[in-house]
């Protein structure tokens, strides 16, 4: 979970993994807004950009049980 209000997990859908933003926080403006999620040769990425911020891309780099380490 972010402090803007908002978590994203990776879930497993359609076959695939995606990133997913769950909000939960009424004010729509503190709320970072994710861009894309792509999953290709075991590596899921995923592109957020919070507000008046530059936007940030995270990479997964290895799955360990249920951590998942990311850069």
């Amino acid at each position: 979970m972010d402090n803007a209000g908002n978590s994203t997990t990776i879930q497993y859908q359609d076959s695939t993994y995606v990133a997913v933003t769950d909000y939960y926080m009424l004010d729509a403006r503190s709320q970072n807004t994710l861009i894309s999620s792509s999953y290709k040769n075991g590596v899921l990425t995923w592109k957020y950009c919070p507000p008046a911020k530059t936007c940030i891309t995270l990479k997964t780099v290895a799955f360990k049980g249920e951590t998942i380490d990311i850069t």
